[in-house]
């Protein structure tokens, strides 16, 4: 639900970012950064709703463990016009590690081995 949430409101504010007007190159470069940053973040979520997982450092409530038979596969998200579209397709696998132990999700950072500098 929270992504669909995020989704409405970057649509929202993308309306807001088009309403933009810029009196100088300082404001031009502004407003450009803020509909490419609202475009990223529309692409990170329609790829996060369609990934039904938890993989690596993407973790999600709704499906905690990792799902090996449905989804490797890659996420292609991409505009189509001023909507964002996604498509999977198959990798081609050349080695597969097995779930880490414990799973990667939320408070992963407690498992990774720290580094000295």
């Amino acid at each position: 639900d929270s992504l669909k949430a995020g989704l409405q409101e970057l649509s929202q504010m993308q309306a807001e970012v088009s309403n933009m007007r810029a009196g100088n190159a300082s404001e031009i470069q502004a407003a450009v950064e803020a509909s490419n940053i609202l475009d990223l973040g529309r692409l990170i979520a329609a790829a996060s709703l369609i990934r039904k997982e938890t993989r690596g450092n993407y973790w999600r409530a709704d499906y905690p463990q990792p799902d090996n038979d449905n989804w490797i596969k890659k996420i292609v998200v991409y505009k189509d016009g001023e909507e964002v579209a996604t498509r999977t397709e198959p990798v081609v696998m050349t080695r597969l590690h097995s779930p880490t132990q414990p799973p990667i999700g939320q408070g992963c950072l407690s498992y990774f081995p720290r580094m000295s500098m």
